[in-house]
């Protein structure tokens, strides 16, 4: 799957990320056997588009609404942390109105899972 517009996502900070046009994600990097009881695509698919974007990039891009839509700000790169970005998914699925018990549960799975992922999506 790959992303099919510029977009601007909020974050818990503040500030908006940008996110390009054609960036590739497989929203919740769980094990296929899971997808058949956890909600992976859907209400849900920005916090993973945004959890996926902090792990490859380890940060972000600024973003903000230009004459023509989205467009970053500058060229530089706000740098995160894992637990950061871990900690980002599940304000994410709140703000998209996921129940507790689900955010708790995706944040246990990537703090325990997906370590070896950092950097690498």
């Amino acid at each position: 799957y790959e992303t099919v517009k510029d977009a601007l996502m909020p974050l818990s900070n503040g500030e908006w990320m940008f996110v390009p046009d054609g960036y590739p994600t497989d929203f919740a990097s769980i094990p296929s056997v899971l997808k058949l009881f956890l909600e992976w695509k859907g209400a849900e698919s920005d916090a993973y588009i945004v959890h996926d974007y902090l792990y490859n990039r380890r940060g972000y891009l600024l973003g903000k609404t230009g004459r023509y839509g989205p467009e970053p700000i500058g060229y530089g790169r706000v740098a995160v942390s894992r637990k950061w970005a871990d900690q980002e998914m599940r304000w994410q699925m709140e703000r998209l109105g996921s129940p507790r018990w689900r955010r708790n549960l995706y944040y246990l799975a990537v703090r325990v899972f997906a370590r070896g992922r950092w950097g690498r999506i």
